[in-house]
């Protein structure tokens, strides 16, 4: 191979008509920008009579983020033409978003095919959270088929959790009278999320892949099954920064005549209450909400966290119940609560060890709070669980000082200097030590800061 930086997808294995494997191989450089070097990916129906053109989709797309960031060539058997295509375009944008990528990679491809399946029923990736449940609602009359990615918020390996997921799933599906498959693979977890993060100062998942993993994990599915479109529900309208899901980049995946759609991009998340979700589930039913992403909590919602608050205060100001929709444990404090964290700062608060980029990233999602207040009427008549009196208060309240407030806190000393031994003393002597040795410290330092972040902030 010339390319002296490479990702080698090896010979794929198929077990039982439903479960691909496949090896891979990475050149000294990249290999500690991985964490495994196989692939699984389990479908709950036969994929045995698709191409292998299709077969190494999900592959391709689990690797081809590293490849592009550090300029690697990525190696297959086969692949599919309209996908390689699209590929191409999605790098463009990649590198227009991060010009510090190399984006020089090649993808060297021994059979390049070209599929088509005439397919015309609708997918949705689901994970039950409001953005999902709003594409479900928006597009129910085309009765979608829900694709559930068992590897992404809960492990692959993680059958505990996955049990309580999977009666989530099915509550909703019984209520709604919808169909779901599940596609269980490792794709998610397959990168060095801690080297990625110290090298790029990103978190892969959702900052870069997520969206590129989660279609091509689902390619092979989608044309067996009869999908043509796939739809992967909007999770930020208001972007400060790059993200891994947009419709810049969603919209140009596709691979035979298949294409994926980047769904209410326009609506904001009280627009998705609003105008979809408080018709729905009318005035005494129940519909559970997973926004959480507490991961000892697989199937329901801290309520404490900023992402639940937030979820419950739009939920509140449209007139729904929290409780109804999986949040069981607001009460008369939860507004004095959220009233509280923002007197004293605790929202947003600079991380220990976090680079000053990422900082400013994670408070530019001001803008969430931003639609609330101008949402809030001017006779407020609601006051379930006592939220009145925020409201009243939340409407007059500065967001753009209290942001400035904290722009000027990012210079205190002790997150700079954490930042700079995390990022750039702890990488130089791990690089001088044995590969067992380097995981077990990397983890332990990440260890002691997220316990300190949570200890320290929300």
């Amino acid at each position: 191979m010339s390319s002296e930086k490479f990702v080698r997808i090896e010979k794929l294995n198929i077990l039982n008509d439903r479960t691909i494997i496949f090896g891979l191989s990475y050149s000294r450089h990249l290999k500690k920008y991985f964490s495994s070097d196989k692939l699984y990916i389990e479908y709950d129906t036969s994929i045995k009579q698709l191409d292998t053109s299709i077969l190494y989709i999900p592959a391709v797309s689990s690797v081809v983020t590293v490849a592009w960031a550090l300029g690697a060539g990525v190696y297959v058997d086969a692949l599919d033409k309209t996908y390689l295509n699209s590929l191409k375009k999605i790098e463009s944008t990649m590198k227009s978003w991060h010009p510090y990528f190399s984006c020089s990679t090649e993808i060297n491809i021994e059979n390049l095919v070209s599929n088509s399946f005439h397919n015309n029923e609708y997918g949705l990736l689901f994970t039950g959270g409001l953005d999902s449940v709003t594409s479900y609602i928006k597009h129910r009359h085309r009765q979608p088929r829900l694709v559930k990615i068992w590897g992404a918020e809960v492990a692959f390996e993680d059958t505990k959790s996955w049990k309580q997921t999977r009666q989530m799933l099915d509550d909703f599906t019984s209520r709604e009278g919808a169909r779901i498959n599940i596609v269980r693979t490792n794709a998610p977890r397959i990168t060095n999320k801690l080297a990625l993060y110290r090298k790029f100062g990103l978190d892969w998942w959702p900052h870069i892949s997520h969206s590129i993993v989660l279609t091509g994990s689902s390619a092979p599915f989608c044309c067996a099954t009869g999908i043509g479109t796939l739809l992967i529900a909007s999770s930020r309208r208001a972007l400060a920064h790059p993200w891994g899901s947009h419709p810049e980049l969603d919209n140009d995946i596709s691979w035979a005549d298949v294409k994926v759609d980047h769904d209410s991009f326009s609506l904001n998340r009280l627009e998705k209450i609003r105008y979809f979700l408080k018709d729905h589930i009318g005035n005494n039913d129940h519909m559970i909400l997973k926004v959480c992403n507490n991961t000892q909590l697989p199937a329901s919602n801290c309520g404490r966290c900023m992402k639940c608050l937030r979820t419950i205060t739009g939920l509140t100001l449209e007139g729904v119940n929290p409780y109804r929709c999986g949040f069981n444990d607001v009460n008369s404090k939860t507004f004095s609560l959220i009233r509280q964290r923002f007197l004293k700062k605790r929202f947003f608060n600079r991380k220990l060890a976090e680079r000053i980029g990422d900082f400013y990233d994670r408070i530019g999602e001001t803008y969430h709070w931003k639609d609330l207040q101008e949402s809030i009427p001017r006779v407020i008549e609601n006051d379930l669980y006592g939220s009145k009196r925020f409201f009243e208060w939340f409407k007059s309240f500065d967001t753009s000082k209290y942001v400035q407030n904290l722009e000027k806190s990012c210079s205190l000393s002790v997150p700079n200097l954490l930042s700079w031994l995390y990022y750039e003393c702890i990488p130089t002597i791990l690089d001088h030590m044995p590969k067992s040795a380097q995981s077990a410290i990397d983890r332990l330092v990440v260890l002691l800061v997220d316990a300190c972040n949570r200890f320290l902030l929300d």
